[in-house]
């Protein structure tokens, strides 16, 4: 984990998801992991409109369904 900062270590591997699947690249920054106010979720990632004005696509196509977005911590 970067310096123990779960917040930067989602938006890293947020940031290496997107180069890996879409080949752009994007900061950590860019990334916008926020704690959420949604009970059941700690965090959200709010990219999928800047990444959707990137690759010339609406947003909606570019994320996955709700469920399979869900991530698991390694055991």
């Amino acid at each position: 984990m970067l310096h123990g900062d779960v917040g930067l270590e989602l938006a890293a591997r947020v940031a290496a998801a997107v180069k890996s699947s879409l080949d752009l690249d994007i900061t950590p920054a860019e990334a916008l992991i926020r704690p959420s106010s949604r009970p059941g979720a700690d965090y959200q990632c709010n990219a999928a409109m800047g990444l959707g004005k990137k690759v010339g696509r609406p947003p909606r196509e570019r994320s996955p369904p709700r469920s399979s977005a869900r991530w698991t911590a390694p055991t």
